[in-house]
């Protein structure tokens, strides 16, 4: 039932990608099934990456071969 319910609420964050309370309630859903750690979306995709995000010094970092394929960028 709970990875129904991910699937959805994933579809819920392509429908309006500025609603944060959205992207919140996902990452609460990963949580159950003991999913943990940060994940990227562009235009309300989840971005497939070699490495993880992380967050260094205050800034978060992401591979930006992943942000540019999303983007189709050449």
């Amino acid at each position: 039932e709970i990875n129904e319910a991910i699937a959805i609420q994933k579809e819920v964050v392509k429908e309006n990608i500025r609603n944060l309370e959205s992207y919140k309630k996902l990452g609460k859903m990963y949580g159950k099934i003991g999913e943990t750690g940060m994940r990227a979306f562009v235009n309300g995709e989840q971005l497939t990456v070699d490495v993880p995000p992380v967050i260094k010094e205050g800034r978060t970092l992401i591979p930006f071969r992943a942000i540019s394929e999303s983007l189709d960028a050449t």
